[in-house]
């Protein structure tokens, strides 16, 4: 039986990169991407040979429809996708399985396509014209894919929303908890780890703690936002830039800020893991990795004045740091690898028989422990993490 890997692009090492690390390890095969830092023997699009392809892909996106379309993965039984992007459009013949591990639809063709257009000059009407295609490649390239896994039901919905599929399988990124020790003593300070990009909303937080000048902030990341970012710093708030070991940081910190609306937020576990409570926006991931009132609580509006209300109710409660760490375990990567192995194999016993029951996602033990809220968007999903 042979394999082929497929990953958008290995720029970053982010939470996408280290999932396709973890799925190469639980399922070796021969690793193909469209361009970035390859591993030894991966294959890569005519895109690696475009001169400083490392740092203008987002000026290549036109051509990533192309590029992935390229790649000729006829002598393989099996593709497993990992894609945010564009390689769940790998072309594959009906004698072959495509499985995809989605950790989300293109986000600048949907979600995120009416701040791609907050830009002036050439590149609005340029926009306007071009998404539109993306978005017909997009929901085109869908149906090339046999069996969909998302990394959290949010985004399970969303592909449902975006593509009209059914998923198979929700499975959880894998969580390096093991490098994320259990810390009980805690700092006064407040810690931020993240992309400096826009979606993340860094800059609400650092407006938020601007506004609290008692209360310490720490930023940890790097990105196109950073010079902004630096921009709110003072007396109270302050930007160390990327760093690559973020334990003892994350450990200290009395707890993580965290203003995105994320698909799941590997971050979020990272921080929990080390016993650090996590005040977090009320959307997206955040909601099937945060037990309100046990391991962080949520705030509801992306805004300062909503940040500041909650990091005032957040030091009126008390929170175990064991108790949170322990949480977090459960979404270490011996579950993640356990998990897609046994789901690979399903589908190819199956050879597209009949569809496969989704994989659970929420431990039943912790069942009562989640708001109800939580919990009946969850309550089908019960077994998952437990080993």
């Amino acid at each position: 039986m042979k394999r082929a890997l497929v990953a958008d692009w290995l720029v970053d090492f982010g939470g996408a990169e280290r999932t396709f690390k973890a799925m190469c390890h639980a399922l070796p095969g021969d690793i193909y991407t469209l361009f970035g830092n390859l591993p030894p023997g991966a294959r890569a699009s005519f895109l690696q040979k475009v001169p400083l392809v490392k740092r203008l892909y987002k000026l290549l996106t036109p051509l990533m429809p192309r590029a992935i379309e390229s790649l000729d993965f006829r002598e393989y039984d099996v593709v497993i996708s990992s894609s945010f992007a564009f390689a769940k459009g790998a072309i594959t013949t009906s004698d072959q399985i495509h499985i995809c591990y989605c950790h989300t639809p293109l986000r600048s063709a949907w979600d995120l396509y009416f701040d791609l257009l907050d830009v002036s000059g050439w590149k609005r009407p340029f926009l306007k014209w071009f998404m539109p295609k993306i978005r017909q490649w997009d929901v085109a390239s869908s149906h090339r894919v046999d069996y969909w896994i998302a990394n959290s039901h949010y985004i399970a919905r969303r592909i449902e929303k975006t593509y009209g599929k059914k998923v198979d399988a929700v499975i959880y990124p894998p969580v390096e908890i093991e490098k994320f020790p259990l810390c009980k003593a805690k700092e006064n300070y407040y810690i931020v780890v993240s992309r400096l990009v826009p979606h993340k909303r860094i800059d609400l937080i650092a407006q938020a703690f601007a506004q609290m000048p008692d209360k310490k902030l720490i930023i940890v990341g790097d990105g196109p936002e950073r010079e902004r970012i630096k921009g709110y710093c003072g007396k109270n708030v302050e930007y160390l830039g990327y760093i690559d070991d973020t334990k003892e940081l994350l450990g200290r910190a009395r707890a993580m800020i965290f203003a995105a609306r994320e698909d799941f937020g590997i971050t979020l576990l990272e921080a929990q893991s080390c016993g650090t409570p996590v005040i977090a926006f009320r959307k997206g991931g955040a909601l099937e990795t945060v037990i309100n009132g046990k391991t962080g609580i949520f705030f509801d509006k992306q805004s300062s004045l909503s940040i500041i209300e909650a990091v005032k109710h957040f030091e009126t409660l008390k929170f175990d740091p064991e108790t949170i760490h322990n949480w977090a375990r459960r979404f270490n990567r011996p579950r993640f690898e356990k998990q897609l192995k046994d789901f690979v194999d399903a589908c190819l016993c199956s050879r597209r028989g009949n569809r496969l029951p989704p994989v659970a996602a929420v431990p039943q033990e912790l069942a009562e422990t989640i708001s109800a809220s939580q919990f009946h968007a969850l309550s089908s999903h019960a077994d998952a993490l437990s080993l």
